[in-house]
C-alpha cells in the first residue's frame, strides 16, 4: 500500500479546517493508501490563541451561534459534507449555563445559553479541542496522526518533491505536503518602538514603576504593573478592552447591576490608573443585539460581485488593468448600500426599488457622520472632549440595544460584515491598485473595525462605568502626540486638537494593537529561514508590501524566484495581504471562506496523489 507523508504546520483553528478536511474528504475516498499526518504545534491542539486556561472575563468576539469548525450544505466545492457541533451546540450539551454574571459548566441555576451569548474565550478553547479530539478518535484506519510538541524551523526541498521538515533540535521529517497554518505571529519592534524601548531600559532606575508593553500577551504578563502606576494605553479597539479587563476585573474589580443599560464599578483598590487613546481617541462601536439569526445576511443590492466584475471591465478598457481605486470606484457603491440600508430600516419598510434609488441627503450625511463623527468638530479643552466621547459612547449603547436590524445605525454598520466576502473579492490578489490598496488599508479598514466590529455592547457598557468610577479616562482629543521624557523618565501625552492645550504624564505605555503579519520582521525561526532561502518571499502588490507571503490564487506558496510549490499551501494570518481579513472564525451556513479555502486546498492534495503528480514514502524518518 503506498504511504503519503502530510505536514500542517500549526495546529490552530486554521490547521484544525485542515485536519477535518483530510479526514471527511479521504474517509469518502476508496483509495488504497495509507496517509500519514504530522501535527506540528508546541500547544494545545485546536486552539492557537484561544487557550482553554485564560480567565473567563476574556470574551469571544463573535456571538456562540456564528462559530463552528464544520461545513454544511452552504460550503461550496470543499468536498463532502460531514456535520458537526458548532460551538453553541457543543457548550449547550457540555451543560454550560448563564448565572449570576457568569458562564458556569454543569450549574443547575440562571439560563440555558443563547446563539447571541458572548462566551468566554476559554469555552471557545475548550471546544476547539474537543473538535480536534473528535476528528482523531474518528479517523479511519488508513490515516494515521503523528503529534510532535515544538516547532518547525524551516523546510526544505527534496527529491521527487518531497519536503523536508526541520523540527527544533535539527530533526527532520521527509513529507510529500505541507499545510502552513501557524497563526498570529510577533514582530520585532520597528526603529521608533526600539528607540522606545531603549530609552525606557536606561531610565528605569529613575522611576520604579516605569514600564514598556510592545505586544500585551501574554495578557498575564501585566500583572508586574504597579497599583501605584499610571498607565497609558495606545489604542482603543479590541485589544484595548482586553487590557483593561485584566488591569480592573483581572485584579479583583466587580462590576454591579444597576440596570441593564448601566453599571456601577466596584474597585478593589489594586487598579493603576489608566488612560487610553487613539489616533481619534473614540472607541469602537458596539454590536447591535443580533437579529438576524445564526446565518440571516443582508444581501447586497449595489456592491454585489457583478458590478464589481463590471467595474473591472470598464478599468480595463480605460486603463488596461483590471485593478481598481477603492476610493474613486468601489467605495461609491458601498457607501450607496449603507445608505440603503439605513433609509430602508429607518422607513419600517423591506425594501425600496435599488434601480431608483437616490440617497436622500440627510441619509448621505448620518452615513458621513458614522464614518467620522469629528469632522467639523472643535474642543475647548480635555473636559470638553470628554463631554462629547461620552455622549457618543451613550448614544451607541441604546443604539446597539435596538438591534442589528431593527435599528438604522446597527443595521447599516452590520452589512459591513455581511458583505465582507464582497470586499475580499475586490481586494484579494492585488484587486486593488497598488497606491489605493495601501490607502484602503491605512484609511479605511480602521474606520470599518471601529463602527463595525467592536466588542459586545456589555463591554462599553463597563468602560463607562469605569470612567464614572475614575479608573479610566479617555485621552486629549484627536491625533494626540506621545513623547518620553527622559528628564521625568515619564511617558507624556500631549493633545493637538484642543484650544486650551494639555499634557498628562504616566509611567507605563501598553501598545495595544496586534501586530500584523510582515515576513521580514516576524520573530518566527521558520520565516527567517523560509525568507533566507528564498521559498518564501513578501507579497507585493506592485511596489507596495501589504503585509503576508506571496501565494497564487490555489494558495500554494511562490517563491522568490517565482516557482509555485504546488504541494504547499499556506493559510490564514501568514497570508494577510494576498487575501483579506483572515482572522475570523469559519460561521455557519454562510459558505464560510475559511472552510471554503481549507476543503479546495485538500482537494487539491488528493488530485495530485490521484493523478501520481507525488511519489509515496514508505516512511517519514526523523532524522537529525
Amino acid at each position: 500500500m503506498n504511504t503519503y507523508h502530510v505536514a500542517i504546520i500549526g495546529v490552530g483553528p486554521r490547521g484544525l479546517n485542515i485536519l477535518e478536511r483530510i479526514k471527511a474528504i479521504f474517509e469518502q475516498q476508496l483509495i488504497e493508501m495509507e496517509l500519514v499526518i504530522h501535527l506540528i504545534d508546541p500547544g494545545e491542539p485546536g486552539q492557537g490563541t484561544h487557550v482553554a486556561n485564560q480567565l473567563d472575563y476574556f470574551l469571544v468576539n463573535t456571538i456562540a451561534g456564528q462559530i463552528t469548525m464544520f461545513s454544511d450544505t452552504t460550503v461550496t466545492n470543499a468536498g463532502i459534507v460531514v456535520k458537526g457541533q458548532s460551538l453553541l451546540e457543543w457548550a449547550s450539551e457540555q451543560g454550560y449555563r448563564y448565572a449570576d454574571g457568569s458562564y458556569i459548566k454543569a450549574c443547575q441555576e440562571g439560563r440555558s445559553l443563547s446563539e447571541n451569548d458572548y462566551l468566554p474565550r476559554s469555552i471557545l478553547g475548550a471546544y476547539l479541542t474537543s473538535v480536534f479530539d473528535k476528528i482523531v478518535y474518528s479517523m479511519p484506519s488508513n490515516i494515521k496522526l503523528r503529534h510532535y510538541r515544538c516547532r518547525a524551523e524551516n523546510l526544505v526541498a527534496g527529491e521527487d518533491n518531497c519536503i523536508d521538515v526541520v523540527l527544533e533540535e535539527g530533526y527532520k521529517l521527509a513529507v510529500n505536503f505541507v499545510f502552513l497554518t501557524i497563526g498570529h505571529s510577533q514582530s520585532k519592534p520597528d526603529f521608533e518602538e526600539q528607540k522606545m524601548s531603549d530609552k525606557v531600559l536606561a531610565c528605569g532606575r529613575h522611576n520604579p514603576h516605569l514600564a514598556y508593553f510592545h505586544n500585551p500577551y501574554p495578557i498575564t504578563k501585566l500583572t508586574s504593573i504597579s497599583p501605584q502606576a499610571s498607565v497609558v494605553v495606545q489604542g482603543m479597539g479590541l485589544t484595548a478592552y482586553d487590557v483593561i479587563a485584566q488591569l480592573t476585573v483581572g485584579r479583583g474589580g466587580r462590576f454591579i447591576d444597576n440596570t441593564p443599560e448601566q453599571l456601577w464599578y466596584k474597585p478593589s483598590g489594586r487598579e493603576p490608573q489608566i488612560m487610553i487613546y487613539s489616533r481619534q481617541s473614540l472607541p469602537f462601536s458596539s454590536r447591535g443585539v443580533n437579529e438576524k439569526g445564526i446565518s440571516g445576511q443582508y444581501q447586497a443590492k449595489f456592491f454585489t460581485r457583478q458590478h464589481i466584475d463590471q467595474l473591472r471591465q470598464r478599468a480595463f478598457q480605460i486603463r488596461r488593468t483590471y485593478q481598481l481605486d477603492f476610493f474613486e470606484e468601489l467605495y461609491p457603491l458601498l457607501f450607496k448600500e449603507m445608505c440603503y440600508v439605513y433609509e430602508v430600516t429607518k422607513l419600517g419598510i423591506i425594501e425600496l426599488n435599488p434601480q431608483l434609488y437616490v440617497p436622500l441627503k440627510e441619509v448621505q450625511d448620518a452615513i458621513e457622520y458614522i464614518f467620522n463623527p469629528l469632522k467639523n468638530s472643535d474642543f475647548k479643552d480635555h473636559d470638553d472632549f470628554k463631554t462629547f466621547v461620552l455622549k457618543l459612547l451613550e448614544d451607541d449603547i441604546v443604539q446597539a440595544f435596538g438591534g442589528n436590524v431593527s435599528n438604522p445605525l446597527k443595521a447599516t454598520t452590520d452589512m459591513l460584515r455581511d458583505v465582507r466576502d464582497n470586499l475580499r473579492y475586490a481586494v484579494d490578489y492585488s484587486g486593488l491598485t497598488p497606491s489605493s490598496h495601501k490607502r484602503f488599508l491605512k484609511e479605511f479598514c480602521p474606520i470599518i473595525n471601529r463602527i463595525a466590529v467592536g466588542p459586545p455592547k456589555e463591554r462599553n457598557i463597563e468602560l463607562l462605568a469605569l470612567i464614572d468610577a475614575g479608573i479610566v479616562k479617555l485621552g486629549p482629543g484627536p491625533n494626540s502626540t506621545l513623547e518620553f521624557s527622559e528628564q521625568d523618565s515619564k511617558f507624556l501625552l500631549k493633545s493637538t486638537q484642543l484650544r486650551s492645550p494639555s499634557v498628562n504624564s504616566f509611567d507605563v505605555l501598553i501598545r495595544a494593537k496586534l501586530d500584523s503579519f510582515y515576513p521580514t520582521t516576524d520573530r518566527s525561526k521558520l520565516i527567517k529561514n523560509l525568507l533566507r532561502s528564498g521559498m518564501v518571499t513578501p507579497y507585493k502588490n506592485g511596489a507596495f508590501h501589504p503585509g503576508g507571503i506571496a501565494i497564487d490564487e490555489s494558495q500554494n506558496i511562490v517563491t522568490r524566484d517565482g516557482k509555485v510549490y504546488k504541494n504547499i499551501w499556506a493559510l490564514g494570518v501568514l497570508v494577510e495581504g494576498p487575501n483579506f481579513y483572515t482572522y475570523v472564525l469559519p460561521r455557519p451556513f454562510v459558505n464560510s471562506k475559511a472552510l471554503q479555502d481549507a476543503g479546495r486546498c485538500v482537494l487539491a492534495m488528493l488530485n495530485q496523489i490521484v493523478c501520481h503528480e507525488t511519489r509515496p514514502l514508505h516512511e517519514a524518518k526523523l532524522e537529525n
